[in-house]
């Protein structure tokens, strides 16, 4: 199950936004959480779909959640502290609720994903052991996420679809458009085992940074955007799926939760965020 507001698109484009908190079957086909930060109406609404902080140490979502629209983008209340993922969702649902009836906007303006604010700089250490910061990225696009090695479900996934994008993006993939992985586990995810990750699934190095720290600047850098992470007794880690993706002013778009996100939505979103430049 899953709970939200709705927003619907009425015939002529423009939003129609029902505050009252919904419990519907987790296969539902349409309406889901209200967008935030006046993402534009689309044939599938945006859906925030959180699975339950008991269900898997990586949040898998359910199979039905396997299609177009999940991804959300989170104001500056991402940088609040939370619990867990469930606390986490618990805010960006009241969020949803406090921000009042979506704005409609013109056919040209909804092209553009929403601007939410500058995204957190943070300064790490490449698999190359080289010390890497947000702002080296300025003039490309970027799409942030944040795995560990030792993740045998979903971080694996979320690689390889990435490398399935790093390879539909041709040449423009490392000149235009780069992709940050940032481990949760830093504290056996070392540079050089960050390396062999990326090397198993073929990352491209010259567009692909996989970044380590010491724990405490990781845990960081996870918090300012909205990821958080917690190592069980068994040495798995329960974290947030989130994956950021940032402007070539530095500014961050939106933010994509968990895995079962629409690659193709994902890649346009990232050439959508270059050709602003153009």
């Amino acid at each position: 199950m899953h709970f939200g507001p709705r927003m619907e698109c009425s015939a002529n484009g423009r939003s129609r936004f029902r505050p009252q908190l919904r419990n519907r079957p987790a296969n539902a086909e349409r309406h889901a959480v209200r967008r935030m930060a006046g993402l534009r109406c689309r044939s599938l609404d945006a859906l925030l779909r959180v699975a339950h902080a008991g269900d898997g140490h990586d949040q898998v979502e359910p199979t039905a959640d396997h299609r177009r629209g999940n991804r959300l983008a989170i104001p500056g209340a991402a940088e609040a502290r939370a619990q867990d993922v469930s606390v986490l969702a618990a805010r960006i649902l009241l969020l949803a609720l406090m921000a009042g009836p979506a704005q409609a906007h013109d056919a040209q303006h909804d092209e553009r994903l929403p601007a939410i604010g500058p995204a957190p700089d943070f300064t790490l250490t490449s698999q190359d052991r080289e010390r890497v910061s947000l702002h080296d990225f300025r003039g490309r696009v970027i799409a942030i996420a944040f795995i560990y090695t030792h993740c045998t479900d979903v971080c694996p996934m979320l690689t390889a679809q990435m490398a399935s994008v790093q390879e539909k993006l041709g040449s423009a993939f490392g000149p235009k458009i780069a992709f940050i992985s940032i481990t949760v586990d830093p504290e056996r995810d070392t540079s050089d085992v960050l390396k062999q990750y990326a090397q198993n699934f073929g990352a491209d190095l010259k567009g692909w940074s996989f970044l380590t720290g010491d724990p405490a600047t990781v845990h960081e850098v996870g918090r300012k955007y909205g990821v958080f992470a917690k190592q069980a007794a068994n040495g798995d880690v329960d974290h947030t799926l989130l994956t950021s993706l940032v402007d070539p002013n530095g500014i961050l778009r939106v933010q994509y939760l968990g895995v079962r996100f629409d690659l193709e939505e994902f890649r346009g979103d990232l050439l959508g965020l270059l050709d602003e430049t153009k």
